[in-house]
């Protein structure tokens, strides 16, 4: 294939003679991402802003620019991790080339200041999304607000149904002449003998 003129070749042929489109040029595409960071209680406490600037120079070692951090401070782990039962959780929300996680998820296991770690990705949402979520949130709450009172009123309708059927008949009082009338009637009746 011959290029016309004025133009870049746009296919370069491999060795078995086949050619193929040429790669596209890559471009630097960042992500947002986050990442927990347990540092083991185990080292002295006043050491912990050092493991922790630690982290920070690793990330930005590999490109990667903070956005927002928190610091959660001294927490029980869920279960030992190699004999430490506390740690110091330390979050961060970054941008970085996307190449450049799965080094630094090398790099974190590595380091020995780092007990554990997890780099996820970062969601992140418009204003127009965020507005679209809570109007959802509050048709749902509102859904469920009238599913509870729908019932809580069919609950009470049946309990007053319940009610109403269990109510006796009021009695009558029957007077000691209407009892002995009946008595004799019943004892008169050739039919009880038979």
């Amino acid at each position: 294939m011959e290029p016309t003129s004025g133009s870049a070749p746009t296919s370069s042929p491999t060795r078995s003679g086949t050619e193929h489109a040429a790669p596209p040029e890559q471009s630097v595409r960042t992500g947002t991402y986050e990442i927990m960071v347990i540092v083991p209680a185990t080292i002295p406490e006043e050491q912990v802003p050092d493991a922790s600037a630690k982290v920070v120079q690793m990330l930005t070692e590999h490109g990667a620019k903070i956005v927002e951090e928190k610091d959660f401070g001294k927490r029980k782990l869920a279960f030992p991790i190699k004999h430490a039962r506390q740690g110091y959780y330390h979050w961060y929300a970054f941008e970085a080339p996307r190449g450049a996680v799965r080094k630094l998820d090398v790099a974190f296991r590595l380091m020995p200041e780092v007990l554990r770690h997890l780099i996820v990705t970062r969601r992140v949402r418009t204003q127009e999304q965020l507005e679209e979520e809570a109007a959802l949130r509050e048709r749902i709450q509102a859904k469920r607000v009238a599913l509870e009172e729908r019932a809580v009123a069919d609950r009470q309708a049946k309990e007053a149904a319940l009610i109403t059927e269990r109510k006796p008949e009021p009695v009558r009082e029957v007077s000691k002449k209407e009892l002995e009338e009946k008595l004799e009637e019943i004892l008169t009746d050739e039919t009880l003998g038979e």
